[in-house]
């Protein structure tokens, strides 16, 4: 009976597998370039390039390092990549010198941090751009694919897009040991983590392939850098788990244009590879190695043990047949994907057997303290603890070493910090700042609009001042990109200080709402007071003020919007959203969240705009509108064509703002 139990057990466990819903056995999670990736001439697609950094960890890479970065230029000459030589002993940096790109030498990894991850986060303290790619030495980008990540980033439902995308590299498979292993180092790695799930928002699935990721910049910044996982050896899930906890939305599929040419031809080699983090995978738990151990035993061995032995009845043959053919069914996609035979399904049982080896293998070398090796570099298993766990004080030591200089002196001697008002032009941010200016303890001025070119200009200066790599004084002296913004934000900050007698202050060009992430990097300690308003009220206005038409001014409210949102993402705690509608008609409650975002006590003077029925900075010919708000909506008036200009050009922002219809 018991054996009739096991059997069940087993035949029930593939086909549910084949079953459920994230289908994780599919390939259907893939990438590939399209006609307008390998072509890109739209202006979106050729700022993309300017806004990327390839960041390219590099230790004894010289074989196909060239091979790496040629495919890269070969896609655009506009991506900056910053090579990462972690302590090369073979002709590394030159290499990376003759393809343009610029070389940081790194230095020996600190107690506590995993030689990648330190080389990494070197790489990313110089990252300018928005968007970072995470790039193996040995990947291959065939043609298009950094255009066909960029749309692949575009696609999530959210307005603001996916914060990371991963591609599981296309790994070679000419050998014998690796045609028989590694398809199934893949279809493993899908079992444990399911693509489909961590492509949801569910927290408690989350994965990426290391070798190639692109991630958000500001987002690995909110993180803490690589430093927030920085012992983990299992780091490209330990990053999108931390990058969801942050927020951030992520996914991870497989690709035939991505190649990786990493050399692991022996089976000895294959074994180091699975082995440097399977018993890690398993928390060094011993009950979880058993356990697996008897999952692959019953779900693998079992119904090959049924269907051979001549003592099994029928019912336990027909139990064997149906597991194994579910069992191959489900391994049979990924042999597809990668153009090998589905007869190489047959061999799956002797598969999970050496991965069972390379499991107690990896478990056997940390019993023994060997710990993890990778690049002549071993690591001791106490040092890689869980992400989740609190960091030892040696760990801390260490993690101080990569924070930002800059923020960390400006949050010695720079508070409180400025408060930016941002938001779309009309929509309110003129109001808000004298109602602010009534409070003692904050100070204003009229619009600015200078810091607009000096932020402009904080890019251009310091990608010119590193380019020349090595021999560059802000490399020499290790001035990441944040550590030289805050600093140039000082002059800025003590000018207003020295005017407003040491109170925080207060500044509402709207336009800044198109520089909200160089004024987050100037100014490490502001905080920003983020207000929209009904767009039908905002175009009203602006084509009332200004003669606008209704998509000009449909676009600037979007644009403006836009980028509210994408500060309001990256810096979750540092943005406090306002609706216009809200402040007038419920002033005091507004002003009160306002003032303990903020940090202030309440003080009644703030509402004080808000108690008459005066046109407050009214556009003309709205003195006599009804209502608090001044500005009825009249949408219903506007001929076919402009309602349906406005809602193609601001619809999904309205959707987005719970604006209704």
């Amino acid at each position: 009976m018991a054996w009739l139990i096991a059997s069940i057990a087993a035949a029930s466990a593939w086909i549910l597998l084949l079953l459920m819903p994230w289908r994780a056995w599919s390939t259907r999670e893939q990438l590939s370039p399209n006609e307008g990736d390998l072509t890109p001439t739209s202006p979106a697609q050729q700022h993309f390039f300017e806004q990327l950094t390839v960041l390219v960890p590099a230790r004894n890479e010289a074989e196909g390092l060239g091979r790496t970065l040629a495919a890269i230029r070969a896609q655009s000459a506009r991506v900056r990549i910053i090579v990462i030589d972690d302590e090369s002993t073979d002709d590394t940096a030159n290499i990376a010198r003759e393809a343009g790109a610029i070389v940081i030498q790194g230095s020996t990894p600190p107690p506590g941090w995993t030689g990648k991850l330190w080389a990494l986060e070197q790489g990313r303290r110089y990252v300018t751009t928005h968007w970072v790619l995470q790039l193996d030495a040995d990947i291959e980008l065939e043609p298009g694919m950094l255009q066909a990540l960029f749309r692949q980033q575009r696609t999530c439902g959210r307005h603001h897009g996916y914060d990371l995308v991963s591609i599981m590299a296309l790994l070679p498979v000419e050998g014998f040991w690796q045609r028989f292993l590694l398809p199934a180092y893949v279809w493993f790695f899908k079992l444990i983590y399911p693509f489909h799930l961590s492509n949801s928002q569910r927290p408690w699935v989350a994965a990426a392939a290391g070798g190639c990721i692109l991630v958000r910049r500001q987002l690995l910044q909110r993180i803490g850098g690589y430093g927030a996982l920085r012992h983990a050896v299992i780091d490209d899930c330990t990053l999108a788990r931390c990058c969801k906890n942050a927020g951030g939305n992520t996914w991870i599929g497989l690709s035939r244009e991505v190649i990786s040419h990493r050399a692991s031809e022996s089976l000895s080699d294959l074994a180091d590879l699975v082995a440097r983090t399977a018993f890690t995978q398993l928390r060094h738990s011993v009950a979880l190695l058993l356990l697996v151990s008897a999952l692959l035993l019953l779900t693998f061995w079992l119904p090959v043990w049924n269907l051979l032995w001549p003592g099994s009845s029928q019912a336990i043959r027909v139990l064997g047949v149906v597991a194994l053919v579910a069992a191959m069914g489900a391994y049979i996609p990924l042999l597809r994907f990668y153009r090998l035979s589905i007869f190489d399904a047959l061999a799956l049982p002797l598969v999970a057997s050496l991965y069972l080896w390379m499991t107690w293998l990896s478990a056997w070398r940390h019993w023994r303290g060997v710990g993890a090796q990778w690049k002549g570099r071993s690591y001791q298993d106490h040092l890689m603890k869980q992400e989740n766990s609190s960091p030892s004080a040696s760990e801390s030591a260490s993690a101080t070493q990569s924070q930002n200089c800059g923020e960390h002196w400006l949050a010695q001697h720079a508070e409180p910090g400025p408060v930016f008002i941002v938001g779309s032009p009309r929509s309110g941010t003129s109001v808000l700042h004298w109602s602010l200016l009534e409070h003692p303890e904050l100070w204003g001025s009229e619009e600015s609009e200078f810091m607009i070119p000096m932020a402009k200009a904080l890019r251009q200066g310091y990608e010119d001042g590193v380019r020349f790599g090595e021999h560059a004084w802000l490399l020499q002296q290790k001035v990441g990109f944040e550590e030289y913004c805050a600093y140039m934000g000082v002059g800025v900050d003590q000018l207003y200080r020295h005017r407003s007698g040491g109170l925080a202050w207060v500044e509402q060009t709207p336009a800044y709402s198109l520089i909200t992430e160089e004024l987050a990097l100037m100014f490490p300690k502001a905080r920003f007071l983020y207000i929209h308003r009904d767009g039908r009220k905002v175009n009203e206005s602006m084509r009332r003020m200004w003669q606008w038409s209704v998509e000009e001014a449909a676009k600037v409210w979007v644009e403006h919007n836009q980028q509210c949102l994408a500060l309001e993402h990256a810096y979750p705690d540092r943005v406090h959203r306002i609706a216009y509608a809200q402040m007038v008609d419920q002033p005091e409650q507004v002003f009160r969240g306002i003032c303990e975002f903020l940090a202030l006590p309440f003080a009644a003077s703030m509402t004080r705009y808000f108690d008459g029925q005066a046109p407050i900075n009214a556009s003309p010919g709205t003195e006599t509108e009804s209502g608090k708000d001044k500005l009825s909506v009249r949408s219903n008036e506007w001929s076919d064509d402009d309602r349906d200009c406005y809602w193609q050009q601001a619809g999904d922002m309205m959707n987005t703002l719970s604006y209704p219809r």
